[in-house]
């Protein structure tokens, strides 16, 4: 899977000894944007196949600081279309294709001061996302929409700029399990890697 690289730097650095830094991460309210790269992937145990698409939405949350750490809850709007296509997927020339839409998500964070006024954190919740599954045997073409959901877990860095404004660089993983169309069992497995770089206001 694409971006892993990150994704292990990322976890590395958000759960590394903080002793070496003592300055306090700023807490309260803020809102922001993000964008970045999602990559979609479905398997059905057999056949595995991957898209990517942009990503982009807002986030808002609130931290609360303490010593040299933090912690904070979370919520985020995103919009990406990334989808992923099985062929052969019951029978020989049948296919199975999902593609993504408006994706929600709730979750908390943790982090503290790796260096002034840079933060490392790790993240936690849950994910609810719109998928459109087209199932298409040549003859017959069942769409189906539906909503998924799944645990998302992530890391990041985030960097703290003059006049109250920070960016960060987060990489997040999402396990949607098994996907169903018109309520019966596919067999095949979804989930989606991002990376995304953000810009926040803090209040």
């Amino acid at each position: 899977m694409k971006y892993r690289y990150f994704a292990a730097a990322a976890v590395a650095a958000a759960f590394a000894s903080p002793a070496a830094a003592q300055v306090v991460p700023s807490g309260g309210p803020y809102i922001g944007v993000i964008a970045g790269v999602d990559e979609v992937t479905v398997d059905d145990g057999f056949t595995e196949d991957d898209a990517s698409d942009i990503v982009y939405g807002a986030v808002v949350g609130y931290d609360v600081a303490f010593a040299s750490a933090f912690v904070g809850i979370e919520g985020e709007i995103a919009q990406s279309e990334a989808g992923a296509q099985i062929l052969d997927f019951a029978e020989d020339g049948d296919s199975l294709a999902v593609k993504s839409n408006v994706d929600y998500y709730v979750g908390a964070r943790a982090g503290f001061s790796v260096l002034p006024r840079v933060r490392a954190y790790g993240k936690l919740g849950y994910s609810w996302t719109g998928f459109e599954a087209t199932y298409d045997d040549g003859d017959v073409v069942i769409i189906d929409d539906r909503q998924v959901e799944g645990l998302r877990y992530g890391a990041g860095v985030e960097v703290d700029l003059p006049f109250d404004v920070a960016l960060r660089g987060e990489y997040r993983r999402t396990d949607y399990g098994d996907l169903e169309v018109f309520g019966a069992e596919t067999g095949a497995e979804a989930d989606r890697g991002q990376f995304v770089v953000g810009a926040l206001l803090k209040f």
